[in-house]
């Protein structure tokens, strides 16, 4: 694995932890939880099961141009993070010279204009081993299932759908343990930070 695709990881997983701490909540609103899957501020399934949203952001972190998008359950048991890092690209000085653009799972693309990296992580908390375990689109896999979309970016509005095959992580990928993250959706203000 080469050093970037390192850091990107570690970057990712730092995040995670400081983001699990830090989702604002949705006191008076409902769960998201209803029969369309793509309404609501960020709503998503596992494995088949709506994912039962209560707190959620967005923020773009202008040091590294980092956009990323979080949900959390009420209890903070299980959290999904979406993390665009833009790499490269000298265009792209603040969150306002986005636009509406997919981004592949996988390893980055060429070095060049638009250069990224991509990732979706699914961390469920786990009482018998007294932590979180987690889940990860696997940048080192050939095969990548997994987008995410922007459909829409408006002043510090962002409003697009997701989807992933994420894979148990503990240091090495567990392909044979997966988490289907599908039908996912945000609309959100966006935090600078």
């Amino acid at each position: 694995m080469n050093t970037f695709a390192k850091l990107s990881k570690y970057a990712v997983m730092a995040f995670v932890a400081v983001s699990m701490i830090s989702c604002s909540s949705d006191e008076g609103g409902e769960n998201n939880n209803d029969d369309n899957p793509q309404s609501g501020p960020f709503v998503a399934k596992v494995d088949g099961e709506n994912f039962a949203t209560k707190g959620y952001q967005a923020k773009y972190l202008s040091s590294t141009k980092m956009l990323q998008i979080i949900g959390n359950t009420e209890s903070n048991e299980e959290t999904i993070v979406i993390s665009i890092i833009r790499i490269g690209d000298e265009t792209i000085t603040s969150l306002s010279d986005w636009t509406p653009q997919t981004f592949e799972m996988g390893a980055p693309n060429p070095w060049g204009e638009g250069y990224y990296t991509s990732s979706i992580g699914y961390n469920k908390y786990n009482y018998n081993i007294d932590g979180y375990e987690m889940w990860q689109n696997n940048p080192e896999g050939e095969i990548q299932v997994g987008q995410i979309k922007i459909t829409e970016i408006s002043g510090n509005h962002i409003k697009g759908t997701f989807f992933v095959d994420t894979y148990k992580y503990d240091g090495t990928y567990n392909l044979s343990d997966v988490k289907h993250i599908t039908v996912g959706a945000f609309d959100l203000d966006v935090t600078i930070q």
